[in-house]
């Protein structure tokens, strides 16, 4: 596998210069949200926010998960390896904020299907 292709999508984006919004648009809209790379996830959260967590139940990861923010854009993001049994997490609750999204994942016994309920 080329060093490119081991490369986890959210990195590829991280790289690009200058990254705008029509770019990070163009990303979400491609990859969606959260995004499995084998047995990592990347969250996703955009908005203005002093703080952004992932709050879930997966035993062995630390609760919450805080999100990074991308530097001159309103991206937040985490990836993180999330075991073969991995339960519920519940994403992302950003702080700050006059009314914050919080949507629901369950993620199959290989770690491979989630899904964000509508």
């Amino acid at each position: 596998m080329s060093r490119a292709a081991s490369k986890l999508a959210i990195n590829r984006l991280l790289d690009r210069k200058p990254l705008d919004g029509a770019a990070i648009d163009r990303f979400i809209e491609r990859h969606g949200a959260p995004i499995i790379e084998g047995s990592r996830a990347t969250f996703l959260w955009r908005g203005h926010a002093d703080e952004v967590s992932v709050r879930h139940r997966v035993v062995g990861l630390p609760d919450p998960l805080r999100l990074r923010h991308v530097k001159d854009t309103d991206l937040w993001y985490v990836s993180t390896d999330i075991p073969d049994q991995c339960g519920a997490i519940t994403m992302p609750i950003a702080r700050s904020m006059p009314s914050a999204r919080i949507a629901a994942i369950a993620c199959g016994m290989n770690g491979s299907e989630c899904f964000i309920p509508r």
